[in-house]
């Protein structure tokens, strides 16, 4: 049995001194320079005190905000004092950050050629891929999150990543689909679910290389820096396979002159500081690790590059103080001063009221007495009732002036951040009708008009930053695979199913989108058509749609995003509309003679309810059952198939099944 005789702390502590330091070259010590007057630039730069963001500079700035946000109750400067802080700024907030969760903002890509003509199929592919993907995200933490901080925060980061990044911890590792090596770190790939995410990014832990261009001008910053302190412990897990994390020392060392000694903020002893430095334009990308470059030399950003893509992230603001300032206004920033004087008030009346309970009292007594004397069954000998006087006693409590004064800060409040008593829930009793509800939601529309465009501008934003990720990291095949059909070896490539998607004809169904490097074989077609129709018959309505990847990579193709308020499934105005749309239509058939159509009132109850299987479908009573032409010229072809492969006989018996077929041209149309 091996003896123990050092623990795992000691050995590690005694490694750390053995660690080299970081000699270079004069090239290395040049580039070194360069670096590090780029860092100094951006961090003082941020650090001046500006005049928009009162007179404060950007971290104070931020705490303040954070503060003011969560209703911080500050410590007593003396023992006296009452210590009273309200949630007027708190809360007010909540209810223009449920009110933007609430909206549901989704984006509709449209997609264009070289020619600039509208792919629209395959437009709304993308968007049902883009959606898919949010929903395996589950982005709504991210949403949240993200509204927390752009309504009391000067600024909120929203970056697009792949989850193998999360896993290594480098945001821009850019991993290849072919199992073997890291270009940039040269550590071997993890075994991890490769999907793409997006995460909120603090703004204490961007700085930008010009606060002068505006937010909406973002992708023009010259350069960024991605800041972060982590332990030293945490770092090496990250990082110790790479060639040079053997010269890093956790904290500031004692010679801080050479370039190893660079700290850009203050470190404990067991803290290291991870500074990234982005320059697009240039197209570097350089990891600095306590004075330690992770590269030898810059190395090119791990994406690709595009006129309006620069960065994997965007920056966003409530409200923009003006064309030459990157930061914005939010709403606490906007409230807290009034949020102050409510505070300072009701500090006043309890003082008031305090003095009116127990006032003042003067005694011409050349003796000092102890407050106690006023205790319930307190002796005190030789004093008497006319030896004391209250010395103000005019004050008589609080006033009703004075509470309509602490009335007018809290209107004040509701008016600077926009959230009247009719846009927090005090609506009228009782059921509401569709219009009703939605003429209340367009009063708080307007009042909110800042947030909800920063909100539709941040989803339109980040679905062109998923449209990116997507074309860059996740069309490459995924594996290879003997096809059944034609039994070639293919590579496979990833499929994304989509619930309750919209299809042609108006109707919902599951659709499977499948990426590919080829063209569909007539054998795919025939065999993607039975599928549908099987599926069809089942009751459980099925599109297949194939994009070949190697054409949408060959040719250009531009993207437009439309963003568009969705009603959240099975909402309450959802409901309201739906009950409103059939008592209409059940009029307009008692006056046109006109039967309703079972199956979609089915369907449309069943989705916007959250249910399944409450009715029993068949047969319309007084159906049309007689085959089309469409269909006897489909059976006719199967007939001359049949005994040539197995295709035709599938087609057969799926044709008993289902009389009412669309022809092979309209499966084909949906195919590119």
């Amino acid at each position: 049995m091996a003896v123990i005789t050092k623990s795992p702390g000691v050995k590690e502590a005694q490694d750390l001194k053995k660690i080299k330091d970081w000699h270079s070259d004069g090239a290395q010590a040049k580039f070194m320079m360069y670096y590090l007057s780029k860092f100094n630039a951006a961090r003082d730069q941020r650090a001046k005190n500006r005049v928009e963001l009162d007179n404060n500079n950007y971290e104070n700035d931020y705490e303040l905000n954070k503060r003011a946000a969560n209703s911080y109750l500050y410590p007593k400067n003396n023992d006296d004092e009452v210590r009273v802080v309200t949630t007027a700024t708190e809360k007010k907030i909540e209810v223009v950050e449920n009110e933007l969760m609430a909206a549901n903002f989704q984006g509709e890509i449209f997609a264009y050629d070289d020619n600039d003509r509208m792919m629209r199929q395959l437009g709304q592919d993308i968007t049902d891929v883009v959606d898919r993907t949010n929903e395996m995200e589950r982005d709504d933490k991210v949403w949240r999150a993200f509204i927390k901080e752009f309504t009391t925060q000067r600024c909120a980061f929203l970056e697009e990543v792949n989850f193998y990044d999360i896993i290594l911890n480098c945001p821009y590792s850019q991993l290849g689909d072919d199992g073997k090596v890291d270009p940039i770190r040269g550590a071997p790939k993890k075994e991890v679910i490769h999907r793409p995410i997006k995460r909120l990014v603090s703004g204490l832990r961007i700085y930008l290389g010009d606060d002068s261009i505006p937010a909406y001008r973002f992708h023009e910053q010259p350069y960024i820096i991605r800041y972060t302190r982590m332990k030293f412990s945490t770092a090496k897990d990250q990082y110790q396979k790479w060639e040079n994390w053997k010269f890093v020392k956790p904290g500031i060392p004692e010679n801080i002159s050479k370039p190893y000694g660079y700290r850009m903020n203050t470190l404990t002893s067991d803290e290291v500081e991870e500074i990234m430095y982005i320059d697009p334009h240039k197209n570097e990308f350089m990891i600095i690790i306590n004075g330690v470059p992770m590269f030898n030399e810059a190395v090119p950003c791990p994406w690709k590059i595009t006129a309006d893509r620069k960065y994997m992230m965007e920056m966003m603001v409530l409200k923009g103080i003006g064309d030459d300032y990157a930061y914005g206004r939010p709403l606490t920033a906007t409230s807290k001063m009034l949020q102050s004087l409510n505070d300072e008030t009701i500090r006043l009346l309890i003082r008031k009221m305090r003095q009116a309970i127990e006032p003042p009292i003067g005694t011409k007594k050349k003796k000092i007495f102890s407050k106690d004397i006023w205790s319930p069954g307190a002796v005190t000998q030789g004093i008497g009732k006319g030896d004391f006087e209250i010395l103000n006693p005019e004050n008589k409590g609080v006033t009703g002036s004075e509470f309509n004064m602490m009335s007018l800060f809290n209107g004040a409040i509701e008016e600077a951040i926009g959230t009247p008593d009719s846009a927090q829930g005090l609506s009228q009793s009782g059921e509401q009708t569709a219009t009703e509800i939605v003429n209340q939601q367009k009063r708080f529309a307007k009042m909110l008009g800042q947030a909800l465009l920063t909100m539709e501008y941040a989803k339109q934003q980040m679905t062109y930053q998923r449209i990116y990720n997507l074309m860059d990291n996740f069309m490459g095949p995924v594996k290879r695979k003997v096809n059944p059909i034609n039994n070639k070896v293919q590579d496979i490539f990833r499929r994304f199913t989509i619930d309750n998607a919209s299809f042609e004809n108006g109707r919902r169904g599951t659709k499977i989108v499948e990426f590919m490097d080829r063209d569909i074989e007539p054998v795919e077609k025939e065999a993607m058509f039975e599928f549908e129709q099987r599926e069809e018959s089942l009751g459980r309505p099925t599109r297949i749609r194939a994009i070949n990847v190697k054409k949408m990579k060959e040719f250009p193709l531009f993207f437009k995003v439309v963003v568009n308020q969705r009603e959240r499934d099975g909402s309450a105005l959802e409901k309201a509309m739906y009950t409103d749309k059939i008592k209409q239509a059940v009029s307009i058939s008692q006056l046109t003679g006109t039967p309703l159509n079972s199956d979609e009132i089915i369907s449309d109850f069943e989705l916007i309810w959250k249910t399944s299987n409450l009715f029993q479908r068949g047969a319309q009573p007084g159906g049309n059952n007689t085959e089309s032409e469409e269909a006897q010229q489909l059976k006719q072809r199967i007939s001359e198939a049949e005994g040539q492969s197995e295709i035709g006989d599938q087609l057969k018996e799926s044709a008993g099944q289902e009389a009412n077929k669309p022809s092979l041209n309209t499966i084909q149309s949906n195919v590119q």
